[in-house]
């Protein structure tokens, strides 16, 4: 038995099936990070060096909190906060995060490449200055994003950003499947308006653009989501949710509040 917050400070890595890791406990505050029964640095998965990789892997009641270095170190080479590896040849799958928190992360609090079935739900994502809060990227398909907090994901200041694409994209330049998204009763806050440092939006869903091999995302379902303090700077526009579309996608019963720009965009 414990009493306090258990700090793991290398890196957490799962190369085999079937590991849960759960703190046990937070507190009614989702943004006390010191009350969360594990703090860990960094956490990874995947293929690698020990195929064939992880699949069922389960985490909850750990922050997540990593070390912003410096304005020069890109934020590619700071950290993700739970990096998840697939491959062209295997797909990593039935993750469940939940009950966490990320902060600090200087790249994605979430990259999840070549994966599929992953539930995240009732975490708090906090500051991250490089890229997007969740990315799922390659592939990344049968997808559960709800009841989640993101306040001041994506920053511009006071790090760089180095091309957030939204506070969550499930897209690539390279194709992919990135069907069955399911995204309900999240929160995504901003208390500085104009300091964004994303340029698609807050949601993406598949892309297509000149350069881009066109990604199609089919069956995306975007309900009972509030969407505060998001807007305008310079040259980029900051549309609400982005779908490229395939069939089925839905968005519905949502709250935009306090936005500079505003747009529902199905692309096709």
């Amino acid at each position: 038995y414990g009493d306090g917050q258990a700090h793991f400070t290398g890196t957490f890595a799962f190369w085999r099936d079937f590991y849960e890791i759960n703190g046990q406990y937070r507190s009614s505050d989702w943004s006390n990070s010191s009350a969360y029964g594990f703090r860990i640095n960094h956490l990874m998965s995947g293929v690698g060096n020990q195929p064939p990789g992880a699949d069922n892997i389960t985490v909850r009641y750990a922050a997540v909190i990593g070390s912003i270095l410096s304005s020069s170190t890109p934020p590619q080479y700071q950290g993700d906060g739970f990096r998840v590896d697939g491959d062209g040849s295997k797909t990593m799958s039935n993750y469940i995060i939940g009950q966490s928190y990320f902060s600090k992360n200087g790249y994605t609090h979430l990259y999840l490449a070549y994966t599929s079935d992953f539930i995240i739900e009732e975490n708090y994502f906090h500051e991250n200055y490089g890229k997007e809060a969740i990315q799922g990227i390659y592939t990344a398909y049968n997808y559960v994003l709800r009841n989640n907090m993101f306040v001041d994901t994506c920053q511009a200041t006071p790090e760089p950003s180095y091309g957030a694409t939204a506070e969550v994209a499930g897209w690539s330049r390279s194709g992919g499947n990135y069907d069955n998204w399911q995204i309900d009763g999240n929160i995504f806050t901003r208390n500085n308006l104009r300091d964004s440092g994303h340029t698609g939006g807050v949601i993406q869903g598949g892309a297509t653009a000149e350069g881009v091999k066109e990604s199609i995302a089919n069956n995306w379902k975007v309900y009972n989501n509030v969407f505060s303090g998001y807007g305008y700077s310079g040259y980029i526009q900051r549309i609400g949710i982005d779908i490229t579309g395939g069939t089925n996608n839905l968005v519905y019963n949502n709250i935009w509040y306090v936005f500079y720009v505003l747009k529902i965009h199905k692309k096709r």
